[in-house]
């Protein structure tokens, strides 16, 4: 790694909407996903493309959607979302597991009919295909727990959340004066409900959590801490290609944000969550629903996982995925696939011999899937990843994940037009 920067920037693609597949395989792999957004910065910090595979929310629970009262697998996986959640939450694995299966009889993982367009809910997020990342992730821990031997107490590693209290930068009023470099400079603070409310993390962060006890068989618990920095003030810009972006300015972002985190707190930290006030241009600049990269996965100075990403991202649904706030079982479904999407690029880095990423994202290239791997979505190819390559790597994932190995240069972008569908076999 060069010494220039603390941290490199890893790619990730955006998402779309699911195409129904014909003469598809359906896959017997429980899986779990996410997909997210991610960056183009300059330095040795190699920009990365958020083609997020953004997929999983949910509609509030207090005011269900009249338009989703017709889409019967919408209803069904929301409802045994819900109840497979309270079930775990409650340590009633038994009874979380009995409704998971009731819903994959029906609709089997992997099966074409998860990808067919009207499952979607106009202006709700709730991901693409509907639930089927957080569902895969929900019902790969409860299995896990229900087959868990005894085993000494577990290592705790530390996730630190860093709160950028403040950006500023130059931003365009037009799409004419994006594409001119032009604007005006414009301030921003962290949004209120992150700097005075935890429990937006903690909706965001209970599953994947779950979900790294899983992958480490229980050998790591990953510990949430705050690291508050209200005065500090990162700079941002807007940019209209290679790909369009707002976000960190890398260049001059990446030391404000190193040199203000005491050596202490980068001692004491394993992984990194970086959130920094959004740069997004207003929806009424003209931009309409067109969508801007504003985080990923980027990799420490120790190559540790960083998950960047601005804070809007985890209090309102872009213009392109849906309308109006997250609400809360939104959240707690969506954040976890897109953490784990970011995760595996770490984890697929990490492990470059079994070739799972060998170009960014190859996996939305069905012809790029290894042979014996299963199925036709995004998660699909996590499951097989994790169960067929990962969990009988070497190191293990838990040494991996626990000791930081030295991280190499992150791949080339592969920018493209080919946005992240969830659906891998077309």
């Amino acid at each position: 790694m060069k010494k220039a920067s603390k941290f490199t920037v890893c790619p990730t693609r955006r998402a779309a909407t699911v195409r129904p597949l014909q003469n598809s395989k359906t896959a017997a792999v429980p899986a779990s996903s996410a997909g997210a957004r991610a960056y183009f910065g300059r330095i040795q910090l190699v920009a990365s493309r958020l083609w997020l595979v953004l997929l999983i929310g949910f509609a509030a629970l207090s005011a269900p959607s009249p338009v989703s009262s017709k889409i019967p697998l919408f209803e069904a996986a929301k409802r045994t979302f819900v109840q497979a959640t309270r079930h775990y939450q409650d340590r009633q694995n038994v009874a979380a597991m009995k409704v998971l299966k009731k819903l994959w009889r029906k609709y089997p993982v992997g099966d074409a009919v998860w990808g067919h367009r009207d499952h979607k809910v106009a202006k709700l997020h709730y991901g693409s295909p509907p639930f089927y990342y957080a569902l895969m992730m929900l019902s790969e821990v409860t299995h896990w727990r229900l087959k868990k031997k005894p085993q000494g107490p577990a290592s705790k590693i530390t996730l630190r959340i860093v709160l950028i209290g403040k950006s500023a930068g130059l931003q365009p009023r037009s799409p004419g004066e994006l594409t001119r470099r032009q604007g005006v400079v414009v301030r921003h603070v962290l949004h209120n409900s992150l700097r005075n409310d935890r429990e937006t993390f903690h909706q965001s962060l209970w599953l994947f959590r779950e979900y790294v006890a899983f992958i480490t068989g229980g050998k790591l618990d990953l510990k949430i801490k705050f690291l508050d920095l209200p005065n500090v003030s990162v700079p941002v810009r807007v940019a209209a290609s290679p790909l369009r972006m707002a976000g960190l300015d890398y260049q001059r972002a990446w030391p404000v944000i190193w040199n203000a985190i005491p050596a202490d707190i980068q001692a004491s930290s394993d992984w990194w969550w970086i959130l920094y006030p959004s740069h997004v241009p207003p929806k009424s600049a003209g931009f309409g629903n067109n969508d801007f990269i504003t985080g990923g996965m980027a990799a420490g100075a120790r190559g540790e996982p960083v998950f960047l990403i601005d804070d809007l991202w985890l209090v309102r649904k872009p213009p392109h995925l849906g309308a109006g706030d997250y609400s809360d079982l939104e959240r707690q479904a969506y954040l976890p696939q897109w953490l784990q999407h970011e995760f595996f690029h770490h984890l697929f880095r990490n492990y470059p011999e079994f070739k799972l990423e060998a170009k960014s994202h190859q996996w939305f290239d069905w012809q790029a899937w290894p042979k014996d791997f299963k199925g036709q979505y995004e998660p699909d190819y996590y499951a097989n990843a994790l169960h067929k390559r990962l969990m009988n790597a070497r190191p293990p994932l838990h040494v991996t994940l626990r000791h930081l190995p030295n991280c190499g240069p992150c791949p080339n972008p592969e920018p493209d037009n080919k946005a992240s569908t969830g659906r891998c076999r077309a």
